[in-house]
């Protein structure tokens, strides 16, 4: 079975672990500071059976914690960054957390994500759906790297298996092109 390892980043109560457990339908082990889920999925690929594990790294967002979260994330395959919409300071941390995995792990696929969007009729300074995906577009250019953007409401479930299923994607691309560069290697 391929194990490909996700990482979900970003501020404490953007709701990474509400949209962990909304994507596995269950709770979530917890392993202080960070959460693990596991989600099985399985294939047919050319008449085979494929199984793939889907292994959730739900870091804390504390930044306390940073020291670890930089040794744990260099094994993910990608990574999801949130922020919460109705709390702009969360959004303004994102750069932060891209240098982070950027530090620790170099150039694997990220895909930023608004959660929360529930919450934009309540409130008075949200985050618009535009200025994520200019962000994300600015992200990109800076730096040089094929950020997605999407939103999502963990409550609700809007977006959130789409969110997972691209990120497993493109692990799976990083995973398959890992294991390629050991083989050279050995």
């Amino acid at each position: 079975m391929i194990t490909v390892r996700i990482g979900v980043i970003g501020e404490s109560a953007v709701g990474k672990t509400t949209l962990v457990k909304k994507f596995t339908g269950s709770d979530v082990s917890y392993l202080s500071p960070i959460k693990i889920a596991i989600r099985p999925l399985h294939f047919q690929i050319r008449g085979r059976n494929v199984g793939l594990c889907i292994s959730i790294y739900d870091f804390r967002g504390h930044r306390i914690f940073t020291s670890i979260i930089q040794n744990i994330i260099r094994n993910v395959n990608s990574v999801i960054i949130l922020y919460d919409v109705s709390r702009r300071d969360t959004f303004v941390s994102v750069a932060d957390w891209i240098n982070l995995v950027l530090r620790s792990v170099g150039r694997i696929p990220m895909i930023l994500v608004g959660n929360k969007i529930d919450l934009r009729k309540h409130g008075y300074d949200c985050v618009s759906w535009e200025e994520g995906a200019r962000y994300a577009e600015m992200l990109r250019e800076e730096f040089q790297l094929p950020i997605l953007f999407f939103e999502t409401s963990a409550l609700t479930g809007y977006n959130v298996g789409k969110v997972f299923l691209v990120a497993t994607y493109l692990g799976l691309k990083v995973y398959v092109l890992r294991r390629r560069m050991r083989f050279r290697h050995s």
